[in-house]
């Protein structure tokens, strides 16, 4: 019976380690993976590699929604994320017609890296409610109590089954 409940244990810690990480790569990698494109948008010099850079953090950031569900706030929603991002594609794409000597051409940059810095700091904010939701705590919250059923189920069973062969013997 021990054996058993080990093989229990541990099947049923590797399917929640399994399903946190595929929550995980899901939800918080995309944005980590979107959080280090603009990173590099913000090193970089050029207001062509910037954008590419950006354009590949739109494509891993979800088209809309809130993902903080107690208080939300316009600072994590996904839609205004993106509408930021996709205004300085736009500036982005006047900045590279100027001449890349101009101090204009420099002040345009740097006026993006410090908006990319407050975008950076919403995508970060908003990071961790994308895997603490409502429905993901309930998940969890079953999942955590399936032992604690197990046992109780498994405890019965063999009580019953005790009484019966004493009476039996009886």
């Amino acid at each position: 019976m021990r054996r058993l409940w080990v093989m229990f244990l541990v099947t049923w810690l590797a399917v929640g380690l399994t399903l946190l990480t595929a929550g995980y790569i899901d939800t918080i990698y995309k944005l980590e993976t979107a959080i280090g494109y603009l990173s590099r948008a913000q090193s970089t010099a050029f207001a062509e590699d910037m954008k590419s850079y950006i354009e590949e953090a739109l494509r891993l950031i979800p088209e809309s929604g809130n993902p903080v569900w107690i208080f939300p706030t316009e600072r994590t929603d996904f839609t205004l994320i993106r509408s930021d991002l996709t205004s300085i594609v736009e500036r982005l794409e006047i900045i590279s017609g100027i001449n890349l000597d101009s101090p204009a051409y420099a002040q345009g940059l740097s006026d993006i890296r410090g908006k990319l810095a407050v975008v950076i700091l919403q995508l970060g904010e908003a990071m961790p409610y994308t895997l603490i939701t409502p429905i993901n705590i309930t998940l969890a919250l079953i999942w955590l109590s399936i032992p604690y059923t197990t046992y109780r189920i498994t405890t019965l069973i063999n009580s019953k089954r005790n009484r019966h062969n004493l009476t039996k013997q009886q």
